[in-house]
This record gives structure tokens, sequence and C-alpha cells, in this order.
């Protein structure tokens, strides 16, 4: 009897690795290897539930990923010491979280063109004021009270004033963010790089 449950259940495996092969499109295969290569395993498992497209999406980012990760063990960052400022212990992290497969993305979206790993200093971003109207944004804290001094010491260090319009409020954002929100905002007031 425990010969014949043997068997079953060798029939069965049997039938679902038959039937995993065929819904991978290698039923008809006679040899086929199998990959270690992220995008490759990617592709096969998105073509089961998902359109091309999402597939497509998702590979770009992994492939972003994959990219950035190798530049990291390339060219690691310094370790820190104790007293480092917060950036140095952000960027030292060369492998990121264990659980998140595309930790390392840094792919761009249009308009911005494509950036390869080491081509932008994320030590030292360039950080503009933009102001959006109120009833673009979905705010959810007292932001207009912790941005103000942000504001009052970026128009020092220009040598400028900026009067935020009634209704408007103003804010920082990173510089790869400007042309997205120029895009989206058409409302959208953004202060010169000064």
């Amino acid at each position: 009897m425990d010969a014949r449950k043997d068997e079953d259940a060798s029939d069965n495996n049997s039938s679902s690795a038959s039937a995993i092969l065929e819904r991978l499109g290698l039923a008809d295969t006679a040899v086929f290897n199998v990959s270690s290569d992220a995008l490759s395993m990617w592709r096969k498992y998105g073509a089961l539930h998902l359109t091309s497209d999402v597939v497509e999406d998702i590979a770009e980012e992994l492939s972003s990923a994959v990219d950035c990760q190798a530049w990291s063990y390339e060219d690691p960052p310094l370790a820190p010491e104790v007293l480092s400022p917060s950036i140095d212990w952000e960027q030292s992290t060369v492998e990121g979280h264990p659980t998140h497969p595309m930790h390392r993305t840094r792919r761009t979206l249009p308009p911005i063109e494509p950036m390869p790993p080491g081509n932008y200093d994320l030590y030292n971003p360039l950080i503009r004021i933009i102001a959006l109207h109120k009833n673009s944004l979905h705010i959810t804290h007292d932001l207009a009270n912790h941005v103000h001094p942000i504001l009052l010491g970026a128009c020092a260090n220009a040598g400028k004033t900026f009067d935020v319009p009634e209704g408007y409020l103003a804010m920082p954002v990173h510089e790869l963010q400007v042309a997205h929100i120029e895009e989206k905002f058409k409302e959208a007031i953004i202060l010169p790089p000064e």
C-alpha cells in the first residue's frame, strides 16, 4: 500500500511539473536551460499572469537595480564613522534591504534622460523651491510652518525674495523632480536653481 502511495505521489509531481512547463511554454522542449539571470527569470514569471507592458516596465526597474547593485560593488562608498552624517550612513548600505528585490533601482522616467550608475552626485543633490496651489496637494501636516525656514534660507542664499501667492504652498523638491512637476502641474511656480 505504501508503494502505491509513492507511485501516486510521483505521478502527481510529474503532472504538476508538466503543467508548469506547459504554462511556461516549455512543454515541447526536450532540453531547456535553467537560468539564474534575474531578467530572464522575471520575464518567464511575469508572462504567466501579467500583460507584456507591465512585464517590460518591471524588467526595466529590475535591470536598473542590477546595474546599480553591480556599480555599488565596483565603487563602494567609504565606511562611515560613528559621527558621520546620516547621508554617509544611508549611502554606505551597499546591498540594501534583504527582502526588497529592487532596492537599488534608480531608473529615470521621461522626460528625464537615463542616468547610468555613478553619473549623479547622491551626496550633494540640488534642492529646488517650487510653489503649488493647495488644491493640487493633499496636505496631512503643518507643512507650511515646517517649510518656511527652508524657504527663508534658500532666499537668503540666493539674495532674492519670493512672495508665495495666495492659495499656494512653497516647498523644497529634488532637482530631478522638477521636469515631472512642470509636466503634471501647469500652475507650478518653479524658482530658478540659484
